[in-house]
């Protein structure tokens, strides 16, 4: 069963959202789909399979499906001059760019027997990828030019025993101005890397995110450099609902438990209009929140993997190539 939003008052600033669904069908049927970008009018899409699927936000439809060698895209990032760039996670780290529209595609980037987690690029350029670590290394790889060239970088931090991140959404890496933040779980401290220079230097800070195994941090977003929100919990444990969503208000020195109303495991957080809308998603539904966290609202209760929020719209991906669109008004 899933609900549908109405009118619901939100007691922000004394106005309503109205959160209507606008699409409920699939991107690509059969492939788990992990993978969200928006370039223009166009939602990316990519997932298992290595299947990349082209959706037009203002025909509401798939205008085109291409698929390359690969078992499953995770991450999906937009490039320059119409490129996209595809992060394959699977047995080895592979890296695609290639144009719209156009099935042939570069490789830039080949690590074998590498685990990708997140691939993530700013407006400028500048970006970065983040795998599991090799031999007690973290993986880190860091472009400047769109994803055209990548080269891999040292990490000043050294990774504790069974740390690592989860490639549940492509969300654990988020870039403010020049400030990176990454994401970690599955040690017994769930951790929030940070660097304030652009990858050059880092530091780890403890988070009180529940870690160990298939806990930790599965996905993070920062609209500042200074203010954001951190999720995940446990795909296993899914109903564990404690100490999964915090934020923060200064960079990760202090953290504040936005975890209450939310059911369990999110494989996705996001935020519009500098976190004024705020939509956290997983096995167990979508919800939103207008007021950082402090009380969540049911948007649907059918699972997603993935969201991201474009002008007026929340569209949100999942299992099987699901695709849900929800219009936002006013946002």
């Amino acid at each position: 069963m899933t609900a549908v939003v109405g009118l619901v008052s939100l007691f922000s600033a004394c106005k309503s959202l109205v959160l209507t669904r606008v699409y409920n069908g699939h991107s690509s049927n059969g492939n788990h789909a992990r993978g969200l970008s928006v370039k223009d009018s166009n939602l990316l899409i990519s997932g298992k399979g290595g299947v990349l699927s082209i959706f037009d936000l203002n025909q509401l439809a798939v205008v085109d499906t291409i698929v390359l060698p690969a078992s499953d895209f995770r991450g999906v990032q937009v490039g320059n001059q119409n490129t996209v760039l595809l992060m394959n996670s699977g047995q080895d780290g592979l890296v695609y760019r290639l144009a719209v529209n156009n099935a042939e595609a570069d490789t830039v980037l080949f690590m074998k027997d590498a685990f990708f987690d997140a691939i993530q690029i700013n407006s400028y350029g500048t970006g970065f990828i983040f795998g599991d670590p090799i031999n007690e290394r973290l993986t880190m790889f860091k472009t400047n030019d769109f994803g055209q060239t990548w080269q891999q970088i040292a990490v000043n931090v050294q990774p504790l025993y069974k740390e690592a991140a989860f490639a549940a959404s492509n969300t654990n890496i988020a870039i403010q101005d020049q400030t990176v933040f990454i994401g970690t779980g599955g040690a017994n401290t769930a951790r929030l890397l940070k660097s304030e220079d652009m990858g050059s230097t880092w530091n780890a800070m403890n988070t009180p995110v529940k870690s160990g195994d298939t806990y930790g941090i599965y996905s993070i977003n920062f609209w500042s450099p200074k203010r954001g929100i951190i999720a995940g919990g446990s795909y296993v444990d899914k109903t564990y609902n404690d100490s999964i969503v915090f934020y923060t208000g200064n960079g990760g020195k202090s953290w504040q438990n936005r975890s209450v109303g939310l059911p369990g495991y999110i494989s996705c957080v996001t935020s519009g209009k500098a976190g004024k809308l705020i939509v956290a998603t997983g096995r167990l539904g979508a919800y939103y929140t207008v007021n950082k966290g402090k009380s969540w609202e049911l948007l649907t209760e059918q699972p997603f993997y993935s969201v991201v929020i474009t002008n007026d719209l929340i569209c949100l991906s999942g299992q099987d190539g699901t695709l849900a669109i929800f219009q936002v008004s006013p946002m």
